[in-house]
């Protein structure tokens, strides 16, 4: 299976704006908004995820929450902090319920937000390897969208301009969006 890249992404043109985008990215000034459609009822309306990541033991390929129950991972565990906000629920005539969330990373760790989702119990729809059992035929991709990036762009000769990008919902998301009764804004 091939995976399709969703959302914001940007690219340097010269060395000046590649260093200045690696240092706030690595510095976590960098601000990225994503939006995901998750299984279940988010009781908050806000909140944070604050638990630690490792690589898990059963798929190289996936990141775990690490805690001292799981004995699920491998390697070095790091820091990662995901806030969110609830933007919609709905719950489906068969009584499923969802949730559509923003979420913030203020770590950049490697599928921070689809193991942290997965971590308190709400996977995000579609993703395969963090345990959704939503099926292709209502998701047919994992249900996270780079929606927004804010950077510090250098100059053309001095100083720097902060500007924000935005990639609208897809029309895949904003499909399953409707069909599961969630405001998609």
């Amino acid at each position: 299976m091939i995976a399709t890249l969703q959302g914001v992404l940007i690219l340097a043109k010269d060395k000046i704006a590649y260093t200045s985008y690696k240092k706030q990215f690595k510095d976590h000034t960098a601000r990225k908004v994503y939006r995901a459609i998750v299984e279940g009822n988010l009781k908050n309306d806000t909140g944070m995820i604050s638990a630690p990541l490792a690589r898990a033991k059963s798929d190289f390929r996936r990141r775990t929450v690490v805690d001292m129950f799981s004995g699920d991972q491998r390697g070095e565990e790091r820091e990662a902090i995901t806030r969110y906000k609830v933007l919609s629920r709905s719950k489906t005539e068969d009584g499923r319920s969802f949730t559509y969330v923003e979420c913030y990373p203020l770590t950049g760790r490697t599928h921070q937000i689809r193991a942290h989702f997965r971590g308190i119990r709400h996977p995000i729809i579609g993703d395969d390897l963090y345990g959704s059992v939503i099926g292709k035929e209502l998701a047919p991709r994992s249900m996270l969208h780079a929606y927004s990036l804010t950077l510090d762009i250098p100059g053309e000769t001095e100083g720097k301009v902060t500007k924000t990008f935005i990639a609208e919902i897809p029309e895949d998301m904003s499909k399953v969006l409707k069909s599961l009764g969630l405001d998609g804004e």
